[in-house]
């Protein structure tokens, strides 16, 4: 897109100078604006969707940061605080997913329990 809007705006100062026709030199001209609006408008949703995308790393982290805090509680609180939901319910749940990953799990070195399954 950059490289056909340099490419117009090349042959617009051709129109203006005189080497090219006129008519084509407006045409390009015309191409020229079209080809800048495109990528503005194209930069500008790129930038709309890093922007999302840094908000979902930035929310993924501290999720973590509070799961990590919060190993140490107990599953009522847990549960209660999973309850209430937001990013704080969310880091309890997921504690509370992995506790109870690690009870079905069978232990390591030892064959699983048939009972556990």
């Amino acid at each position: 897109m950059a490289i056909a809007g340099a490419l117009a705006l090349a042959v617009a100062f051709a129109g203006v100078k005189g080497w090219v026709t006129r008519p084509l030199g407006m045409v390009s001209a015309g191409l020229f604006v079209v080809c800048l609006l495109l990528v503005a408008v194209i930069g500008w949703q790129r930038h709309r969707h890093t922007l999302v995308d840094r908000e979902i790393a930035a929310r993924g982290q501290m999720i973590v940061m509070i799961a990590a805090r919060l190993k140490t509680q107990d599953d009522e609180e847990l549960e209660a605080m999973a309850a209430r939901g937001g990013p704080a319910g969310e880091a309890a749940r997921l504690v509370l997913e992995g506790r109870a990953e690690r009870t079905r799990r069978p232990p390591r070195g030892g064959p699983p329990d048939p009972l556990t399954r």
